[in-house]
């Protein structure tokens, strides 16, 4: 059970944090002043006052590394909780975007984040499917396992 859990949200986790990836990577590109838009200082103003310019980097870095050590090794607990991390600064700036800071009432692409709904979407089925494999893997028996012990 542990093995087909993995297999499903293995891949679409590296799907959905490969998009992220791509567009933050761009998003960062485009703030280092190609345009008038600074991405990284509109996400760490929405985090709040505590939080630096360079955030975004950070959190791109940690997505980074999760990917790589969701590659390396699927059923290892540290690439899930690595993920399920990196994930929880940016679902908060987009509620923060889409539901407080820009409108009192929920109205779609009204904010200024690059990719708005869809990197959003993105990010709650990465941020699921990281808590659904970290379940497995720390929850669930390993079936080779069980049966080498046997």
């Amino acid at each position: 059970m542990k093995k087909i859990i993995l297999n499903i949200l293995t891949p679409l986790s590296l799907i959905c944090g490969f998009l992220i990836l791509l567009m933050t990577v761009c998003s960062l590109i485009f703030s280092s002043g190609v345009f008038d838009v600074n991405y990284a200082q509109t996400f760490a103003s929405y985090l709040g006052n505590w939080a630096p310019d360079w955030i975004l980097s950070v959190v791109t870095f940690l997505m980074g590394v999760s990917v790589v050590l969701i590659i390396a090794d699927k059923k290892w607990w540290i690439s899930w909780l690595v993920l399920i991390i990196a994930t929880i600064l940016p679902l908060y700036a987009f509620i923060m975007e889409h539901y407080i800071i820009v409108s009192s009432v929920p109205e779609w692409e009204k904010g200024i984040i690059l990719g708005d709904s869809f990197v959003f979407t993105l990010f709650i089925v990465l941020e699921v499917c990281a808590v659904a494999a970290l379940v497995a893997t720390l929850l669930l028996p390993d079936i080779s396992e069980t049966k080498a012990n046997n």
